[in-house]
């Protein structure tokens, strides 16, 4: 998704049929942390898609009580 391979809602899915919630959670966290520091201080579209992918994350979360409810909006999209 950073490198523009796959779309956010692809990667989203990837992830959380890895895992539960708080590991989806988890990974995006730190997908964010490492796009904000590690990154080159003039690459913005590695930052763009990360804060891409924490907003579909954020947007698509909110109410669901687990990774069930989360991938049936994902798929939605």
């Amino acid at each position: 998704c950073l490198r523009g391979d796959s779309s956010p809602v692809a990667t989203l899915r990837a992830i959380v049929r890895s895992g539960d919630i708080d590991s989806a959670r988890h990974v995006i966290d730190q997908v964010t942390h490492n796009a904000a520091t590690i990154s080159r201080a003039g690459d913005n579209l590695v930052r763009d898609r990360a804060d891409e992918l924490t907003q579909l994350f954020v947007e698509s979360e909110s109410g669901c009580e687990d990774e069930t409810q989360l991938m049936k909006r994902l798929e939605a999209r």
